[in-house]
Order: C-alpha cells, then sequence, then structure tokens
C-alpha cells in the first residue's frame, strides 16, 4: 500500500520532467519509432542480451546474500534468525556505500572500468563467502554478507548510465528497461532455486559458491564485449 504511493509519486515526476535534448530533438525529426521493442531486436539485440548479462551479477549477489543465506544460515547453520536479519541490514549499509562510490567512479574512470572491477572481486568473493558462513562465527556471516551487498552495489551503481547509453536514441528506453528486467529474472529468480536444488543434490554451499562465481564470470565477460561508453555522445 505504502510503495503504491511511491509509484504514483514517480509517475508524476516522470511526467514533468523534460525529456533530454537529443530525444526531443528524433520526437520532431519524427525517429522515434512506433514499435520500439520490434526494432531493439532486430537491430540491437546482441546489446541486449549482453547489457542483461551485464547485470546478472548484481541480482545474483543481492538475492543469493539476502534469500538463500538468511534461510541457509537459520535453518541449517542454527544461526538466529533476528541475528541473520541485523546482518543483513548492516549488509545493506555496505551495498549502499557501493552504489554511491561506483557511482562516482564511473563519472570519472568510466563505467566499464568499473564493471569489470566489480564482477572480478565477485568472482572471488563467490568462493569466499560460503566458507565464512560455515563457519558459524556471526562476525564472519556478517562479513560474508557485507561482502557480498557491498560487491553489489559496487555492480550496481554505474548501470543507470551504462544501459542507456547502450542504445540507440529512438530504442533506448525500450533497450535498457529490457535489458535490466532479464537481468533480473536471471539473476533474481533463479540464483536462490538453484542454490537450494545445488543443496539438495549433494554439492552443497561449495556448489553454491562455485555458481556464484559463475554468474560473476558471466557479467564480466559481458562487459568485456561491451564498449564503454562515458564519453559517447549520445
Amino acid at each position: 500500500m505504502a510503495s503504491l504511493l511511491l509509484v504514483l509519486i514517480g509517475l508524476y515526476v516522470r511526467l514533468k520532467i523534460s525529456e533530454t535534448p537529443v530525444f526531443q530533438a528524433a520526437m520532431d525529426q519524427r525517429r522515434i519509432a512506433r514499435v520500439p521493442f520490434a526494432g531493439l531486436i532486430r537491430h540491437q539485440w546482441r546489446r541486449v542480451l549482453l547489457g542483461a548479462g551485464a547485470m546478472v551479477i548484481s541480482y545474483t549477489l543481492f538475492y543469493t546474500a539476502t534469500t538463500y543465506c538468511l534461510s541457509y544460515a537459520t535453518a541449517t547453520l542454527g544461526i538466529p534468525r533476528t541475528t541473520m536479519l541485523g546482518s543483513t541490514m548492516l549488509g545493506v549499509v555496505f551495498m549502499a556505500a557501493g552504489t554511491i562510490v561506483s557511482s562516482s567512479l564511473s563519472d570519472r574512470l568510466g563505467r566499464r572500468r568499473v564493471l569489470i572491477c566489480a564482477a572480478g572481486l565477485s568472482v572471488v568473493w563467490g568462493l569466499v563467502m560460503f566458507p565464512l558462513l560455515e563457519t558459524r562465527s556471526v562476525v564472519l556471516a556478517g562479513v560474508a554478507l557485507a561482502g557480498a551487498l557491498g560487491l553489489m552495489g559496487l555492480a550496481f551503481g554505474p548501470m543507470g548510465a551504462f544501459l542507456p547509453e547502450l542504445f540507440r536514441t529512438e530504442f533506448r528506453y525500450s533497450g535498457a528497461s529490457v535489458a535490466y528486467s532479464l537481468g533480473g529474472v536471471l539473476g533474481g529468480a533463479v540464483p536462490p532455486l538453484a542454490a537450494t536444488a545445488m543443496q539438495r543434490g549433494g554439492l552443497g554451499t561449495t556448489g553454491v559458491g562455485i555458481y556464484v562465481a559463475a554468474m560473476a564470470a558471466l557479467s564480466l565477460a559481458c562487459v568485456l564485449a561491451l564498449p564503454e561508453t562515458l564519453d559517447r555522445d549520445l
């Protein structure tokens, strides 16, 4: 109910904001596609997939840390639920800090460089976080969650600029939103299900950690295949 109010406020703000000069010029010249999704898939489908792949690690880290780790630590490791919730809330502070820092750095160093750093560190952290969690130490479990969520913020920060900058003016809204949403499905819905299946299949948390590292490697490969967009003339 409360979020409905936020949606209405967001809609009001969006309707009141002027279009960017480049998009307004495209509208004036009638260069806006009538069916942008069809044109997007026809002309820039590769960037949609690569953009979605770049997003995957952000959602994988977030939902693994907040959904799977919370369930596993309380049900299997015996860490009190209140303790884990408190550690998750602390981890979200690191996520916010990572988002702010990476957003700022991406405007100075470039989107691609920051994302490569975030994805590369996430490959390592995917292999480290579960051994930390398995110690059953409240402090080390908190470190595992803070690291995962901090890296999630580091990867998430540049995306608000990076995804729109990947697409042509006439497809920019559709391209950014489809890549973002597809990355959310692949990185948000799949990891908790995959982690649970691997645990039941006998792979344990080692398999889950390898899965997180593999998703980070996928995002890293996608970012490496995309161009830098910081200095692109939109």
